[in-house]
């Protein structure tokens, strides 16, 4: 609700954390997608997204946001790079504004165990609160104790999923070019 005085303070409470001017808060997931995508996008504007996302999201893409002008193409999670890059390109021909975003999961061969990633986040959340870390400090502090907890192999992770998103940028860029 909005004007709620538990909600706003929380809201504020959430904002001061984070060295944010405001926060908002949400009653459900599906709230959360709906604001979290009609923040960067709007009617008029076309957005690509994965056919397997759930189904709830899918009805919110495919329906409702459809309904407020907002187009969505959905496309495979296993689509080949020509198929990824004909549904942006049908997004540029139409005219539409603005960026183009793809879910790159990490390669299954660089992905940590999800127990050891875990509690390593959950030890690092646990110490930046004991710490008083929070705003701007919050991100550097997290990932530099991620990595110690896990010996690097965050690092590794992390810059492995870099490759993979930049290989697939490349990908999809050429086939776009052609």
């Amino acid at each position: 609700r909005l004007a709620n005085p538990t909600n706003d303070a929380v809201a504020a409470k959430i904002a001061a954390l984070e060295g944010g001017a405001a926060a908002m808060l949400t009653s459900s997931g599906q709230a959360a997608n709906f604001f979290a995508v009609f923040n960067i996008a709007g009617a008029g504007d076309h957005v690509v997204a994965s056919s397997a996302i759930y189904g709830g999201t899918y009805n919110l893409f495919a329906h409702t946001m459809a309904r407020m002008g907002l187009e969505c193409t959905f496309v495979d999670p296993h689509c080949t790079d020509e198929e990824l890059a004909a549904a942006f390109k049908a997004s540029l021909e139409l005219g539409f504004q603005g960026g183009m975003l793809v879910a790159n999961p990490i390669p299954e061969e660089y992905s940590m165990d999800p127990a050891v990633i875990n509690g390593a986040i959950e030890e690092a959340l646990s110490q930046a609160k004991a710490n008083g870390i929070h705003g701007k400090e919050t991100t550097p502090f997290l990932l530099a104790k991620v990595k110690e907890l896990t010996g690097g192999d965050s690092l590794d992770s992390n810059i492995q999923l870099v490759f993979n998103n930049a290989r697939l940028a490349a990908k999809t860029a050429a086939c776009l070019a052609k």
